[in-house]
């Protein structure tokens, strides 16, 4: 089974319940003001659906989905058991990965974590016309998050998921942009 499909099947009880909830909220929210556009709540309804997919996997700790809790420790210093010390920054890390024939977890923990957090510049600017550029803001404080409440749920907390995942939401708002263009450009003639 990839990566990506584990990781999918993991969050799936997670995207239906967040899809329900945020489905009722919408409606209750259509109830009160009667003003619906449509593609906006469609993204609204993608948008807080994939990130109670990525709760799921970022903040339950993971003897809580195995079923076999145990009293949660803090990781002082991520892979300090794994790698040489010297080996600390991205660039080196993603070099002893590919050396070590390791590109599973290349791709688990750089292209994952990049791309879990690209919805966070291409959502957020759609929804709200005014955050823009505040999404990757968003996004590093949502990373950042993540990364303080992983220290007491029993999970690793590495400084470069904050970077990957703040990148992640900037390609994001890059993306969000250039499609923007793209539909000016489209109306336009």
């Amino acid at each position: 089974m990839s990566v990506f499909k584990f990781y999918f099947l993991s969050m799936l009880p997670y995207f239906i319940v967040g899809f329900a909830v945020t489905l009722a909220v919408r409606c209750f929210n259509y109830r009160k003001k009667k003003v619906l556009d449509v593609k906006r709540e469609i993204v609204i309804l993608v948008f807080f659906t994939f990130v109670a997919g990525l709760a799921s996997q970022t903040l339950i700790p993971p003897e809580i989905m195995e079923g076999n809790f145990t009293a949660p420790h803090i990781y002082h210093l991520p892979y300090k058991d794994q790698i040489h010390p010297d080996l600390y920054l991205l660039y080196d890390w993603l070099v002893h990965l590919y050396h070590e024939g390791k590109y599973n977890e290349i791709i688990k923990n750089y292209v994952g974590n990049i791309v879990m957090f690209i919805p966070f510049g291409l959502c957020l600017p759609y929804i709200k016309k005014n955050f823009g550029a505040k999404s990757i803001l968003i996004g590093f404080l949502s990373s950042l998050f993540i990364e303080v409440c992983q220290l007491f749920f029993n999970r690793i907390t590495d400084i470069a998921d904050v970077i990957l995942n703040t990148l992640g939401a900037a390609l994001g708002y890059f993306i969000y942009l250039i499609i923007m263009a793209m539909h000016k450009k489209k109306e336009s003639t």
